[in-house]
């Protein structure tokens, strides 16, 4: 397990993150109606956005479990520019569970997950202001 430091998504990786959130948000809006969620709005909003106008930042605290803290640059007036929410790698905790039991060609494999961004895409941050 790593460190409980944060560490920043690299700029040619972000768009790999944004990919998941747009797939999560499609998984979301099609469970319930998040539409007073804050957090989902923001998530509607930061899914909308160009790679370039966000920055992410990752924490690792368990094998599978993440706290994101993503800010748009750009910012609308009705949703706050910035917001914090825990993400499960579910990709990562399926390939492990496979690999257990041997099978090897499943296609999670060819999934791209937080875990695989976490640890190809991102560098230590020397940011002190982010949440705790």
């Amino acid at each position: 397990m790593e460190t409980n430091e944060w560490k920043e998504i690299e700029p040619n990786k972000r768009e790999e993150f944004l990919h998941i959130v747009r797939v999560l948000n499609k998984y979301y809006d099609s469970q319930n109606d998040n539409s007073k969620d804050k957090s989902a709005n923001f998530r509607k909003e930061l899914e909308q956005q160009d790679s370039k106008s966000i920055r992410v930042y990752l924490k690792k605290f368990g094998n599978y479990e993440y706290l994101v803290h993503a800010e748009l640059k750009s910012i609308s007036k009705r949703i706050p520019n910035k917001d914090t929410w825990i993400h499960i790698d579910g990709i990562r905790e399926e390939r492990d569970s496979l690999k257990k039991k041997g099978i090897a060609d499943h296609p999670v494999f060819q999934i791209r997950g937080l875990s695989d961004i976490y640890e190809e895409g991102t560098r230590l941050t020397k940011r002190r202001n982010l949440p705790k």
